[in-house]
């Protein structure tokens, strides 16, 4: 809970820093260490180790990302991480500074489970049914889950929306079960 407290206060932080049009680049870049460090997990041990030395860590991040070519501002943000050995929540940085994005730009993320692969177009068309609903901007994060047979599930917020055979299954089990 502390980790995620802190981290609210460094996406806060970062998002006033950077202007509106720097946010979708920055999620890229804090995104692509992200996978650095979750791929690496002798890097990420590396970094939240309290023995090793703040100028170590700076030199070593300097290294793995020096082929990239960040924002001048999220370079400097990586090194403060650092130096506040604050590197091991950026997990939650992260997903507080999207929810800051989503937030100022009235939108949200729609959760899509489906039985099945999902064109382009039946994606949108799910969207824009669940934009209606919940009278939000949408963006999708979808996943493929067979085990609910045919339909979907989706959540926007802490709404689900359920679609899914595995669940009408499920509750005509239960009402079975109730009229014995």
């Amino acid at each position: 809970m502390e980790a995620y407290v802190i981290a609210g206060r460094y996406a806060e932080a970062l998002s006033q820093v950077l202007g509106q049009d720097k946010w979708d680049r920055a999620i890229e870049e804090l995104e692509a260490v992200h996978v650095v460090l979750n791929e690496f997990a002798e890097l990420e041990n590396f970094f939240a180790s309290p023995v090793v030395d703040n100028k170590d860590k700076v030199r070593i991040l300097e290294r793995v990302l020096g082929c990239a070519e960040f924002m001048p501002e999220v370079d400097s943000f990586l090194h403060i991480l650092i130096e506040k050995d604050r590197i091991n929540v950026l997990t939650y940085i992260l997903q507080g500074f999207k929810e800051i994005i989503q937030d100022a730009r009235n939108m949200e993320t729609a959760y899509i489970r489906c039985s099945k692969q999902m064109g382009e177009e039946e994606i949108l068309q799910v969207v824009d049914k669940l934009s209606s609903v919940t009278k939000r901007k949408l963006r999708a994060e979808v996943s493929h889950d067979p085990s609910l047979l045919c339909g979907l599930v989706a959540q926007v917020g802490h709404v689900i929306y359920d679609m899914s055979l595995r669940t009408k299954l499920d509750n005509l089990k239960t009402e079975l079960h109730k009229r014995r």
